[in-house]
């Protein structure tokens, strides 16, 4: 669970933020009420404007999405 509120009210009530909301996305397919299609060119876009509305660049997110590759596999 994640509770989001506006770091105003955290710092009136003393807490300390521990993380911001830089930017968001959303995307609907239709291709299934649960499941993404399989392409993931919808999903990929609610990536894409959650990275442009924080600012930041794609090329950062796909530099930091890369996982070392795994001896058993």
């Amino acid at each position: 669970m994640m509770i989001i509120e506006l770091e105003e009210h955290a710092v009136a009530r003393g807490a300390k933020p521990l993380a911001r909301v830089l930017g968001a996305g959303i995307s609907s397919d239709a291709y299934h009420m649960v499941a993404p299609a399989a392409d993931g060119l919808r999903a990929g876009a609610a990536i894409k404007r959650a990275m442009e509305t924080a600012g930041l660049s794609p090329k950062i997110f796909s530099m930091s999405m890369r996982t070392p590759p795994r001896p058993d596999r």
